[in-house]
């Protein structure tokens, strides 16, 4: 099998933008990160439009839990229409809860090809997929990426002839928030040099005062 090729993409000031990534790599990229993970198989099979995290929509009309075909893992899967899994021609679409900064998703698909699956963000950026197969399995696509741009949600498509099924969605974001500290108590400012001598004066004045002072009567 070829060598995969990660992309890496720099913006000044932010982190970076990493795609092409397969399952392994993705991984190891959010192994510090805040991520949350879906496998559809403690879910009741049939239509459905969303978790807790994640809403779900298609041009197939319908989502659905399955057990009909190859998921990643365990046996429940995510499929579209009447057939139960999503044609050529027709798209998922995947909203979240919160804005994330890293997505991995497996998609069942015959296709050995790089970039046979195509997923577009709100905020217009799109990344492929790379022939990654499912454990233990020989076919098996996987769409994983890191962006420097926040965004709450994605649409999957085929850039072929291949109909598909997805499972397993890892969301969230591939760095922990940052730990804001408190500011600590600021120090005592220092008397400048001419008010410590002002001090110094005023008393030595009232030492005097006290040591030579009395009635003038």
């Amino acid at each position: 099998m070829a060598a995969l090729a990660v992309t890496v993409a720099v913006s000044a000031g932010s982190a970076s933008t990493i795609s092409g990534l397969d399952r392994t790599q993705f991984a190891a990229e959010v192994s510090d990160g805040v991520m949350q993970r879906e496998t559809f198989d403690s879910l009741e099979v049939g239509p459905i439009s969303g978790t807790p995290t994640l809403k779900f929509s298609s041009t197939a009309g319908k989502v659905v839990v399955t057990h009909k075909f190859r998921a990643s893992t365990g046996v429940g899967s995510l499929g579209g229409g009447a057939l139960e899994y999503f044609l050529p021609h027709q798209t998922l679409t995947i909203t979240f809860a919160t804005a994330i900064t890293a997505f991995g998703i497996d998609i069942n698909s015959w296709s050995t090809l790089a970039n046979s699956f195509v997923g577009t963000t709100n905020t217009g950026e799109s990344y492929g997929s790379v022939f990654s197969p499912f454990p233990g399995k020989a076919t098996g696509q996987f769409l994983g990426f890191t962006s420097s741009t926040p965004f709450t949600s994605i649409t999957i498509a085929a850039k072929g002839k291949y109909t598909f099924t997805v499972d397993t969605i890892n969301h969230g974001k591939k760095d922990p928030d940052p730990v804001v500290k408190p500011d600590p108590e600021p120090a005592p400012v220092p008397l400048p040099a001419s008010a410590a001598l002002l001090v110094g004066a005023l008393g030595a004045i009232a030492v005097l005062r006290r040591r030579f002072g009395g009635s003038s009567a």
